[in-house]
């Protein structure tokens, strides 16, 4: 059942007037976001969420209650705001008073379960986040707060949580996986897998000698490398040409008691081995010296890819790209998040587009890099009605483009621009946009999508 705020806070406690007032005034950051909070518009996207999936589901607004939602987006708030893992965030809020008070938990009240919280966050998902945070523009907009004169987009990387991938650890990975999932699959008794051949020690002995013909960077151990990735290769196919002898077998042994149970282990055992059959090509490909396209660098996280940035310390980064878009106070008006690397000039105006639909506003003025520069784009912002459109030309310039960049007004937005890099910065150190501790887009566009929430509201408490 929704609750959307507790009952029980509003009311007060006969040994409240005892304690010093101080310990229930959180501070005043925390005091302007819940204002903000308690706006009852605020919510209503978690409300209309709530809903449309029990109507989806089938489900009627009755049985046990759920967290007032009050609370979960209060909780989830100061864990991207303070960088908080779930269980630490819990034990803080437990602890302290004037978080209690923030999050409006009574102080006799017990605190949701980590668990409870974490799974609220993934099953509201990236929508709901994205119309709150609408709703909070919207706000600040009838406070009359909110400017929309300028606009400066940049483009970044929110990294996955994965390893440094290489063709052996991935391989090994798939091997070991799977052997573990068709072992569950045995001790459940849901398939017989008498048959089946564990490869995970063969494949660990094979990573081994990879990890030592590595040290010795010779042309015999290049020979050698090249030799181990074809055997890990060929574990890899015979893995997952077993599995599917396991597949057959439990598809045609499924029952109808338990059936929900056996479906879920099968779509997780069918996952990976789509994924290390990818895997698998991806090194024949690279023995045959093809081109990769579309690589796959996890297989936990199988929408991650490589994204080349051009930085000195990374050449190369795993995970997604990110655009921001930001006004001139470093409000975030519009964010996107995309799987691999879509060129920044194809990704540009479509932001432009949406921060001019979310704020309803056309912006007197735009900047951004180099990088989002051609001339289709500059023409379509001026066509907007966009009096000032400060990207910079890639390449050789002429007499009159360099005259052009070179005007007063240019220069000054040029310099409002960079202004970017800092708050990217502030985002990815202090709320969580450096490296997302969840795994699949739709849970990292969630991820993504709370990081800017939480990062907006600190910003609104400041105006």
């Amino acid at each position: 059942m929704l609750v959307r705020d507790s009952r029980k806070y509003a009311q007060g406690q006969l040994w409240m007037p005892f304690l010093p007032e101080e310990l229930f005034q959180p501070d005043p950051e925390l005091a302007k976001i819940a204002a903000i909070l308690d706006d009852p518009a605020t919510l209503e996207p978690f409300v209309e969420r709530y809903f449309k999936a029990a109507a989806e589901a089938g489900l009627k607004n009755s049985g046990r209650p759920t967290v007032p939602l009050r609370t979960f987006a209060a909780m989830v708030l100061l864990k991207f705001m303070y960088d908080l893992p779930y269980r630490e965030l819990c034990a803080q809020v437990k602890d302290r008073i004037s978080w209690r008070v923030f999050c409006h938990i009574p102080i006799t009240a017990k605190v949701p379960d980590y668990s409870t919280i974490c799974k609220l966050v993934h099953r509201f998902g990236p929508e709901a986040v994205e119309e709150m945070n609408k709703a909070v523009l919207a706000h600040l907009a009838g406070k009359k707060k909110l400017k929309t004169g300028k606009l400066k987009v940049d483009t970044t990387v929110t990294e996955s949580d994965i390893a440094y991938p290489t063709d052996t650890g991935l391989l090994y990975q798939g091997v070991r996986k799977l052997g573990r999932l068709v072992k569950k699959l045995r001790e459940k008794g849901l398939a017989k897998v008498e048959s089946f051949v564990d490869h995970t020690r063969k494949a660990k002995k094979l990573l081994r000698e990879a990890t030592r013909s590595l040290r010795e960077r010779t042309g015999e151990a290049g020979n050698r490398l090249r030799s181990v990735l074809v055997g890990l290769a060929a574990l890899a196919e015979d893995t997952v040409r077993q599995t599917e002898e396991v597949l057959r077998r439990m598809e045609e042994s499924l029952a109808q008691d338990g059936k929900r149970v056996k479906e879920a282990i099968l779509q997780e055992v069918t996952v990976f081995q789509e994924t290390l059959t990818r895997v698998t090509t991806q090194v024949w490909q690279r023995l045959a010296g093809k081109k990769i396209d579309d690589r796959v660098v996890s297989l936990f996280d199988r929408e991650a890819r490589p994204i080349a940035k051009g930085k000195a310390g990374k050449p190369v980064e795993f995970g997604y790209k990110t655009v921001v878009a930001t006004n001139e106070q470093g409000l975030v008006l519009h964010h996107e998040v995309y799987i691999g690397n879509p060129a920044d000039e194809e990704v540009f105006v479509p932001a432009v587009l949406a921060a001019q639909e979310k704020t309803g506003k056309v912006f007197a003025e735009l900047a951004a890099d180099r990088g989002m520069y051609s001339a289709e784009n500059e023409a379509v912002l001026k066509g907007l009605g966009i009096s000032h459109v400060c990207i910079p030309k890639r390449g050789k310039k002429d007499e009159a483009r360099r005259a052009y960049e070179q005007q007063a007004w240019f220069r000054r937005l040029c310099r409002f621009r960079a202004a970017c890099e800092a708050e990217i910065s502030r985002l990815k150190r202090r709320f969580g946009l450096g490296r997302v501790r969840t795994r699949g887009y739709h849970r990292v566009k969630t991820w993504v999508g709370w990081s800017f929430l939480a990062y907006n509201l600190v910003v609104a408490a400041g105006l």
